[in-house]
């Protein structure tokens, strides 16, 4: 445990700085480096981005370069007719703008423009997937939740699994998730909440009660007729897990099953002690707004305890390096599930698991297979 407690006293901006500075792309080595591979960028990319970055700025400049050559070449593509390659050239493209900004909170001006780069990159790609990702709003107080609806070719009315984000991921990388899903005959919904990606920047800072976002899913979905509203499932990532135990509690009979992957059980507790890195992005999600941040973690469900509530079949992975999320929270959200569950836990892996992500995603569409087919 030493190393974990040390990690997060010692990794900060300034740090994460003078690493690059010193140490270059050796700095990523594990499960960062793992985690642009894993939502598929192409491995060349990554070694153009990260390979000879000394510092905050060569790291921004890099991975915007690499992004632009790709939506340059996109555009070329899309022109000429060759609407697949242009696809994956705009995928590639907003999954780099996307890492440009993700450690950048110096220069909020430049981040905004990145992130908006990400996001307009991901819809020009969007119409030409198979199956397209159709953009949606999911009507929320405020504003309206952007996502991506994804349906299987072929199946009528198919169950849906709604993919919750981590604290600094954004709707676009959940592309490889939902392969996954489709491949097996189940809808995707992929969108960003309160606080995260698009809404974040459209105004929309986290919300201290999930149970909002939770009954404007359910709305949403109902109101689609060619998906079966009664039949969702939730995956989440990290915070995104933690957030997804949250609207599983209400114990909506909408909801048939749920994965967690790495997410916290005590967010109050983690929080307190999490790496200054990640405490500085949750802050973020708050627009800095610390007392409504207090008062999110004041609240019951902060405090753990959410898993007692939940009575669909559940699923909990985790990483037995993470030095993110400990595993222990991972273990205690399962020994409170009453109900039907599982647990995977692969003792090599980091926050998220992204060494073994291939078999990760396999084992959460089995499980979604299994709770959502009738």
């Amino acid at each position: 445990m030493w190393p974990y407690y040390a990690r997060r006293v010692v990794v900060n901006r300034i740090a994460f700085e003078a690493s690059l500075r010193l140490m270059g792309s050796r700095t990523l080595s594990g499960s960062p480096f793992a985690r642009y591979l894993a939502h598929g960028l192409d491995i060349n990319d990554v070694s153009e981005a990260i390979s000879h970055v000394r510092g905050l700025r060569g790291w921004v400049a890099n991975w915007r370069a690499v992004a632009d050559g790709r939506t340059a070449q996109g555009d070329a593509l899309l022109a000429g007719g060759n609407t697949v390659s242009a696809a994956r050239c705009f995928f590639y493209a907003s999954l780099s703008y996307h890492f440009a900004q993700v450690a950048l909170f110096g220069d909020a001006k430049l981040k905004e423009e990145l992130s908006l780069l990400s996001y307009a990159a991901y819809a020009k790609a969007a119409p030409h997937f198979d199956p397209p990702a159709e953009r949606v709003s999911i009507p929320f107080p405020g504003h309206d939740l952007p996502g991506y609806l994804r349906l299987p070719r072929g199946v009528s009315q198919p169950p849906v699994v709604v993919n919750m984000n981590g604290v600094s991921m954004t709707k676009e990388e959940f592309f490889s998730w939902e392969e996954e899903m489709l491949a097996r005959g189940v809808a995707t919904l992929s969108f960003d909440g309160p606080g995260s990606g698009e809404s974040w920047y459209a105004g929309l800072t986290m919300v201290a009660d999930y149970q909002q976002v939770s009954r404007a899913v359910l709305d949403f979905l109902a109101a689609r007729p060619d998906l079966d509203g009664t039949r969702v499932g939730l995956m989440g990532v990290s915070l995104g897990g933690y957030l997804a135990l949250w609207m599983a509690a209400a114990s909506d009979p909408r909801y048939r099953a749920l994965v967690t992957l790495c997410a916290p059980y005590n967010l109050a507790r983690e929080y307190r002690v999490v790496m200054p890195l990640v405490r500085h992005e949750i802050q973020f999600l708050f627009n800095f707004d610390h007392k409504r941040l207090r008062q999110m973690l004041r609240q019951p469900a902060a405090q753990g305890g959410l898993a007692k509530q939940v009575q669909i079949p559940t699923l909990v992975i985790a990483g037995g390096q993470d030095m993110i999320v400990p595993p222990r929270n991972s273990r205690q959200i399962y020994d409170d599930l009453p109900g039907e569950k599982e647990m995977l836990y692969f003792a090599n892996s980091g926050h998220a698991c992204y060494n073994y992500i291939a078999d990760v995603r396999m084992a959460a569409a089995d499980w979604f297979v299994k709770h959502l087919a009738h």
